[in-house]
């Protein structure tokens, strides 16, 4: 017949079983006629639908995006076919979960994982075939973590510590430090999550920024490093010479940084120190009975401490004058001595000692002039008395010290870069107080205090002399020679180039010249770069003047720098059109500009063009052509461009599609720029790739596509075929048993109908025309069909049920004592859904048994015979049972039983 989709070829058009061929996609229409030449021929009329092939498109959306709040879509384009569902998983392809949505776009939202997506396309009866899968990659929220340190608190000048980044989701983008509380932020370019922070000298704080993904970035909370400054001790004043057990006085601490932690004395030049638990800068003492110094300890913060200087309070025993002649001092410990007393001019005199450190002995007690011997360092007193034998005895006495005398000192000596000290600490010894001491550095005066300190600049020997005088005016000297070694500081200079362009490698050495070893280099290469090496790699991105810093230490921790001012000069920046479109077998002009010269070369890395600005070009294919461009100073750059060159295009889609009557497709072609419909009628826009058809009839559309510059055009048909609904006649109306099944038969005036829906009762399937169906109380049956043009057509049939007589078998006697037969009083029953209730009275009314809701022949639900849990004596008893039947109607049963023993 006329008007199918191409012309076909019958094998034999006379055979009534024949080949037909070169059927194209479509629906097709065929005539069988029979005529024997006199009588009118009969006819009839078959169609057959032909689908194309199932190509299933593609998707597009590959993407990232933070959970948990997002959104975008998923488009498929270029299938041939429906599409039957989507498919998505969350674990990477093991599982897919299915959505019934049949659109092209898919909306997704809010996803909290990566999740994949594909399609199940289909046309018509040919192979379903999925499309390829795409994946909106997922990241989770930015947790930008906590800083942790494990000291928040360090010394001033020399202090070092780490921040450590814990717990953060993301990647670091930077660390950031603030000397002004928050207020203002200075980056500090180190990626690490662990940062090192050296030699802070105020308080500072720090944060880092975190990002993962494509999520927003945040911060971590803020740490801050306090600085304490350095512990000073001060100076302490107050020194005296009191008398013993009869004084009082004051110490004060002045300029000391931090605070006191206490005071401590010693009354025996240092051996031990006893800790005095005051925390003031002034300190009291009252009737101090012996030699004491004193000194504070000043901490402060977490820095060291420091002891003050020390302050000795002298106390000297009372000094009585006596008759009985001077005072002797015996310097060298001599162990005898002569007294030389006033003599008597009456009475007589005796010599007695007071006391002493030993027992003396006397040449000659009764006389004025004696000599005493056994003496041992320390004071003696001896009294000498005259009494008349009437007048009061009037005694004096003379005090005789024996002096051991040691002058001795001890030496430390402190290193520093270019400058040793000394530190000479006074261990003398004597038995009476040490009263003066004078220090001799190499033959001259230097010092009069306790402790003595000498500053060496140059390597070499040296002397020292340290002279004691006791309290009693006795003196000793002691005398050393000492090496002093002085740390050099090194010299360090900067060997590199002085010019370069931007992004160029330099390379830069260190020349360093110390006596001592070198322990490490540190560069600042004037861009916010350090680095610890002797050799060093640079590369700077932008142009100026940088000044480079060599920063050197030797092992003694002396130190040096040198300087190295660099000039970067700036690399070209190039113009020229990133892309150059032309037609096949055209040529195109290419240009740049921004350089002092040029060099072109093709995408094979071939130079095509020396020293040209601008040239021509003729490609048959899509090319990348690459230039460098070079300033004076021989600083380069290089960019490229792009010819496209335009093929002559193809024009693709869904060519064929069929549709119900009334209804509308939207048709979808592709492959070219801008489309031009011819003037048929039906279509919504004659303009764009996917208009609406609502064509009524079957019509072929032809669409014109060009290019979006012009070069070349092609043309294509999409032929829509337009069918009807095709009529549904169902089973008549009629009455079953309640809860018994019925075959149901769907018939259509044509054998089109792809899928087919039941509503309205249980059955044994729901896309078949002829299922089974179990009904229960009165329905109303719905089948609806669609056919392979998507019309769709219905019928329906009405079914009422009823119940037949419901019956109860319940036994009038039974005999519960436990031998197996008849124990159990169990309803049994036909035509009931369920036994509501079943309930045993005796004679006088009392309920003795009950049950509900059970299902006949259930012997867990019978009665024993047992009353409130005891044998029931022999007896008759009245029940009553209460059924529903199939259809949901009650109805109430009565009877006696017997309980026989």
């Amino acid at each position: 017949m006329a008007g199918n989709p191409s012309a076909v070829v019958f094998d034999d058009v006379n055979n009534p079983t024949t080949t037909v061929r070169g059927m194209a996609a479509g629906t097709y229409r065929f005539m069988w006629t029979i005529s024997n030449g006199t009588c009118s021929p009969s006819s009839d009329i078959v169609d057959i639908t032909v689908y194309p092939p199932t190509v299933a498109g593609r998707l597009i959306a590959d993407s990232f995006v933070c959970a948990p709040v997002n959104k975008g879509v998923v488009r498929l384009s270029g299938n041939t076919g429906r599409i039957l569902r989507w498919e998505m998983s969350a674990d990477g392809g093991a599982t897919w979960t299915i959505s019934n949505d049949t659109s092209s776009i898919l909306t997704y939202q809010n996803l909290t994982a990566t999740t994949r997506y594909r399609v199940l396309v289909q046309s018509g009866n040919c192979s379903s075939a999925y499309s390829n899968t795409v994946t909106i990659n997922v990241n989770q929220p930015t947790k930008p973590g906590n800083l942790y340190t494990s000291n928040k608190t360090v010394c001033q000048t020399v202090n070092s510590g780490v921040l450590e980044l814990r717990g953060a989701t993301g990647g670091l983008i930077r660390w950031e430090s603030s000397t002004d509380k928050g207020r203002s932020w200075n980056v500090i370019s180190d990626t690490d999550t662990a940062y090192q922070y050296d030699n802070l000298t105020t308080s500072t704080w720090f944060r880092v920024l975190v990002q993962n993904g494509v999520c927003t970035a945040a911060y971590s909370d803020t740490m801050m490093i306090q600085v304490d400054s350095s512990t000073v001790a001060g100076k302490l004043g107050g020194d005296a010479t009191v008398c013993m057990s009869n004084n009082n006085g004051k110490l004060v601490l002045t300029g000391n940084t931090g605070s006191v932690i206490h005071w401590e004395s010693t009354i025996n030049k240092g051996v031990t120190w006893t800790v005095i638990a005051q925390t003031g800068t002034q300190l009291s003492y009252t009737n101090a009975d012996s030699t004491t110094i004193y000194r504070a300890l000043v901490k402060n913060g977490v820095c060291a401490t420091q002891y003050s200087n020390e302050i000795m309070v002298i106390t000297v025993p009372p000094v009585t004058p006596s008759n009985a002649g001077p005072g002797q001092t015996l310097c060298n410990a001599e162990t005898n001595t002569v007294l030389n007393a006033n003599k008597p001019a009456s009475g007589a005199g005796i010599w007695t000692q007071l006391r002493g450190p030993s027992a003396a002995a006397f040449t000659n007690a009764a006389s004025a002039s004696t000599r005493v011997d056994g003496l041992v360092p320390g004071t003696y007193e001896f009294a000498w008395s005259i009494a008349n034998g009437v007048c009061t005895a009037s005694t004096s006495t003379v005090t005789v010290k024996v002096e051991k005398l040691r002058a001795a000192f001890g030496v430390k000596g402190i290193y520093d870069c270019g400058l040793t000290t000394f530190n000479f600490r006074d261990s003398s010894a004597a038995h009476f107080n040490i009263v003066k001491r004078k220090w001799v550095l190499n033959d001259r005066d230097s010092s009069f205090d306790v402790n003595f300190q000498a500053l060496f600049t140059q390597t070499g020997t040296n002397r020292v002399a340290l002279t004691v005088t006791s309290e009693v005016g006795c003196s000793n000297t002691a005398r050393i020679e000492f090496p002093v070694d002085v740390f050099e500081f090194p010299k360090a200079n900067i060997a590199a180039m002085s010019e370069a362009c931007r992004n160029q490698l330099l390379e830069l050495k260190s020349d360093v010249h110390s006596k001592d070893s070198i322990a490490y280099m540190l560069w600042f290469l004037g861009n916010g770069t350090r680095i610890a090496d002797s050799l060093v790699k640079a590369q700077y991105t932008k142009e100026g003047e940088y000044t480079v810093k060599l920063l050197v230490s030797t092992v003694n921790r002396c130190f040096d720098s040198a300087y190295k001012q660099l000039m970067i000069h700036p690399t070209p920046v190039l113009s020229l059109n990133k892309e150059n479109i032309v037609c096949s077998g055209d040529s195109a002009g290419l240009g740049v500009s921004g350089a002092f010269n040029y060099i072109w070369k093709d995408q094979n890395d071939n130079v095509v063009c020396n020293s040209c600005r601008v040239f021509r070009v003729k490609p048959t294919e899509n090319t990348t052509y690459k230039v460098i461009g070079y300033t004076e100073y021989g600083c380069s750059d290089v960019a490229s461009t792009s010819v496209r060159v335009i093929k002559p295009l193809s024009l693709s889609g869904q060519l064929q599609d069929t549709i119900c009557f009334g209804n509308n497709v939207q048709i979808r072609v592709q492959g070219a720029a801008s489309y031009l419909w011819r003037n048929d009628p039906g279509l919504n826009n004659y303009s764009i790739a996917n208009p609406v058809a609502s064509p009524k009839e079957t019509t072929t559309y032809q669409v014109v596509g060009k290019d979006a510059y012009n070069c070349f055009a092609d043309t294509t048909d999409v032929r829509i075929t337009v069918g009807k609904p095709t009529e549904i006649k169902l089973n008549k109306d009629t009455a079953i048993l309640a809860g018994t099944g019925i075959q149901l038969r769907a018939i259509s005036s044509l054998p089109n109908i792809r899928t087919w829906r039941w509503e309205g009762a249980d059955f044994s399937c729901l896309n078949c025309p002829a299922p089974m169906a179990k009904v229960v109380m009165d329905q109303t049956i719905r089948v609806t069909g669609t056919n392979i043009y998507g019309c769709t057509s219905s019928d329906t049939m009405r079914i009422k049920t009823f119940c037949p007589t419901t019956e109860i078998f319940i036994p009038n006697a039974f005999s519960p004592d436990g031998d197996g037969i008849n124990d159990k009083l169990v309803v049994q029953g036909k035509g009931v859904k369920v036994i509501k209730s079943f309930r045993i009275y005796n004679r006088w009314g009392e309920m003795v048994f009950e049950k509900l809701n059970f299902y006949p022949g259930d012997a867990n639900s019978g009665w024993d015979g047992t009353v409130r849990g005891k044998a029931a004596t022999p007896d008759v008893f009245v029940y009553v049972c209460e059924v529903i039947c199939e259809r949901g109607t009650p109805g109430f049963f009565k009877g006696n039983v017997a309980v026989l023993r």
